[in-house]
């Protein structure tokens, strides 16, 4: 028996599933920690996003030129602002905000890497400098830190003493931050998902599946509590070392293009990434520029992977905003019109599948995925005649998949 009958009765829970566009400049929203006042040849989704005040002063003649052509281009136009260029007590350039805000024709993001003890102080004094500025193309700009997001409460955390997260919820959701920046970087110490002592019974099958799943849930957990209207937009990256006795492996090309799908599927605006670092305690990482160039062109590769089912027409309904740690069996879905996607990702210890969302043409249950691969399939379908078939689909939980050893 599948979930007709229960479809009825949930119609209120549907608009929480639906992708609506956030930002009427041209998208993706996507950035680079490394891509700042130029386009990078090849890779030119990547929007320039500058550090003014902190690589170069903020009145720098590199600048308006710059957001100028962004504006010229109908691109995002945003700044970073790191911790010395903050604008309550930065040590470099506290005004750079204020001097970025004179002379552009736009500002859509703002966004800001504060992470010390006054960051909350700091990032209030960045909302209200945005939004005091008499220039309504600058005053309504999304504003949003680093690692910042809704969401009370996060199982993703390594440690059971750190999934309360209500303060953190509480500055998101009052302070007037409208840009979700969950980190979802495959840190090493999520291998800690694999610690019986610490999990008891709830641990992932390996330490591979343990830094794919937290990453996953910790941006469902911002997706499921986003406020409307709001972005969403991670940061992402290949690997974050930590050393400290961690022996996570590095996650393959395949996991990190997954992952993309992944957000794209449940309600991703973009992604911000980050370099991949093998020991974050080195002060001196060496970075292959080879590398960082194909891990860049992998996650864009992934976003882009799904641009036929986002460009089919119609309004994108999220079909699974839940995870599976213990399986190791993610899977994620998106209905555009007659199209449906779903992306499995199979990092347990044995051949699955998954019984398919409750839409008509689709197939009861998914092929069967071998271990630790992935599997992306596009379905056509007949046009969706109601949406009330929708969210039951919140309603498939583990205890719903169907698996089966090899």
């Amino acid at each position: 028996m599948r979930f007709k009958h229960l479809c009825k009765a949930t119609t209120a829970i549907l608009t929480a599933c639906l992708i609506k566009p956030a930002l009427a400049v041209n998208g993706p929203y996507i950035f680079d920690w490394n891509i700042r006042v130029a386009y990078v040849a090849g890779m030119e989704d990547y929007t320039p996003l500058s550090h003014a005040g902190h690589d170069l002063t903020a009145d720098h003649s590199i600048y308006p030129p710059l957001y100028n052509q962004l504006y010229a281009q109908d691109r995002p136009l945003g700044l970073m602002l790191q911790p010395d260029t903050n604008p309550l007590d930065g040590s470099k350039d506290p005004n750079a905000l204020a001097t970025v805000m004179s002379y552009v024709p736009r500002l859509d993001m703002v966004w800001a890497d504060f992470e010390d003890a006054n960051q909350d102080a700091q990032m209030q004094e960045v909302i209200n400098q945005v939004r005091a500025n008499p220039n309504p193309n600058i005053n309504n700009a999304y504003v949003g830190n680093y690692n910042d997001y809704p969401g009370a409460v996060d199982y993703s955390a390594p440690w059971q003493a750190q999934v309360d997260r209500s303060a953190r919820n509480a500055f998101y959701m009052n302070s007037g931050t409208n840009i979700a920046n969950p980190s979802i970087y495959p840190y090493e110490f999520y291998e800690n998902h694999t610690n019986t002592t610490e999990w008891g019974a709830n641990v992932a099958p390996s330490k591979r599946a343990a830094l794919f799943w937290a990453p996953l849930e910790k941006f469902s957990v911002a997706k499921r509590n986003l406020p409307d209207g709001h972005l969403l937009i991670p940061w992402t990256a290949r690997f974050i070392g930590w050393g400290d006795g961690y022996t996570a492996p590095v996650p393959p090309r395949e996991d990190v293009i997954a992952m993309i799908q992944h957000i794209r599927l449940r309600g991703a605006d973009g992604y911000y990434r980050l370099i991949s670092i093998i020991d974050n305690f080195d002060p001196n990482p060496v970075i292959d520029p080879n590398e960082e160039a194909q891990d860049r062109m992998d996650m864009l590769n992934g976003w882009h992977s799904l641009d036929s089912v986002f460009d089919n027409g119609g309004t994108p309904q999220i079909l699974n905003l839940s995870t599976d740690k213990t399986s190791g069996l993610e899977w994620s879905g998106v209905q555009v019109g007659n199209e449906v996607a779903i992306l499995i990702s199979n990092l347990g210890n044995s051949t699955q599948r998954i019984m398919l969302p409750d839409i008509e043409g689709l197939p009861e249950y998914s092929d069967y995925v071998p271990s630790g691969q992935h599997l992306l399939h596009i379905y056509s379908v007949p046009e969706p005649n109601t949406i009330l078939i929708l969210p039951c689909l919140l309603l498939l939980s583990r205890g719903l998949l169907r698996r089966k050893a090899a």
